[in-house]
């Protein structure tokens, strides 16, 4: 069955240093090894300025097999699409965000597939173009996930 984790508090990166990716807090998959799950981060997000743009990746443990796209805000009409095979990946940040403060949000989207070789989290994390700029991922946001087998 899919389980759901959903995120009890804002959790906001605007890190002192440009683009350092962090994790958000208590958004996470727990997967055991050599069995195979399907994930989909879904967080609505604030920036603290339309020019603050975002990253939005994962870390994961060992695995035998991975795939993972995501999307986000770029503007009213575009996203930043990504191909994930790696933890951490994609290594930049988009330029932009959809509005700012509290009431325009920005959606990131994140879905994929691991065989882990290691048991561990799936750790969504994210991080702001711009220094001490946040990104704030907002209470409500969700993880679902099933084991397949």
């Amino acid at each position: 069955s899919i389980q759901t984790v959903i995120l009890d508090a804002d959790v906001t990166n605007n890190n002192a240093t440009l683009n350092t990716i962090a994790d958000v807090t208590n958004l996470y998959v727990p997967v055991v090894t050599d069995n195979f799950y399907w994930f989909r981060f879904c967080v609505l997000y604030m920036a603290q300025a339309t020019s603050t743009g975002s990253r939005w990746s994962v870390t994961t443990p060992a695995f035998n097999q991975f795939a993972v796209t995501s999307r986000y805000t770029l503007t009213a009409t575009t996203n930043t699409l990504n191909n994930i095979i790696a933890g951490d990946v994609p290594s930049g940040v988009s330029a932009t965000s959809l509005g700012n403060g509290t009431s325009t949000g920005n959606l990131m989207i994140l879905e994929g597939f691991i065989l882990p070789s290691a048991d561990g989290n799936v750790q969504l994390r994210f991080a702001s173009e711009i220094a001490n700029s946040g990104i704030t991922a907002k209470k409500g946001s969700k993880v679902d996930y099933q084991q397949l087998y």
